[in-house]
């Protein structure tokens, strides 16, 4: 089926699916089947992230060991303007490490690169090896969060030592309890 024009937006249109319809092979259809969809309004989102990524670890002080693990995202934006992203990084079990965020980031309008920057320590403290996945991954335009593009499963690194990280005396996560009982 080759349609002669365009579908009308925001309308609902039925499908119908008779047994008459043959396959390359010309075998018909067992069942016929019927299902509706409604078409959108042809505006795409003025922001998206383009699922395009890289990773890399980042040595501050040439100690030999990642203050932090860089992850580079590839964006779109409609509009010149001030931008924002965010993302969470988990362990291969998807148990979450830490998150990231780059705030009000000056993007031209076209194709560009964010970066985020996670904690080296943070990665170390944990003692979990990669590759580790870059989950939840949201960029909004910082003057209107409406305009907005969100990845729940973006990406995954390659594959990092936890002890390629700088290390920490700071505990990852403490427990208190009163001191009454």
């Amino acid at each position: 089926f080759t349609p002669t024009s365009s579908l009308k937006e925001a309308t609902e249109y039925k499908v119908v699916l008779s047994t008459q319809i043959k396959s390359a092979l010309n075998k018909p259809l067992e069942n016929a089947y019927e299902f509706n969809f409604t078409t959108g309004t042809g505006a795409l989102s003025s922001v998206q992230l383009l699922g395009s990524y890289s990773d890399k670890g980042i040595d501050d002080n040439s100690n030999g060991k990642y203050d932090w693990l860089a992850i580079d995202v590839d964006v779109n934006v409609q509009k010149s303007g001030s931008y924002s992203i965010n993302g969470r990084l988990a362990d291969k079990n998807n148990n979450e490490l830490l998150w990231a965020s780059t705030n009000n980031q000056s993007l031209i309008a076209g194709t560009n690169k964010m970066q985020l920057k996670f904690d080296g320590k943070i990665i170390n403290a944990y003692a979990t090896d990669g590759p580790y996945k870059l989950t939840d991954l949201q960029i909004y335009s910082s003057s209107n969060t409406d305009e907005s593009d969100w990845i729940p499963e973006a990406y995954t690194t390659k594959s990092y030592k936890s002890t390629d990280f700088e290390t920490s005396t700071t505990p990852v996560a403490m427990s208190f309890t009163p001191s009454d009982g």
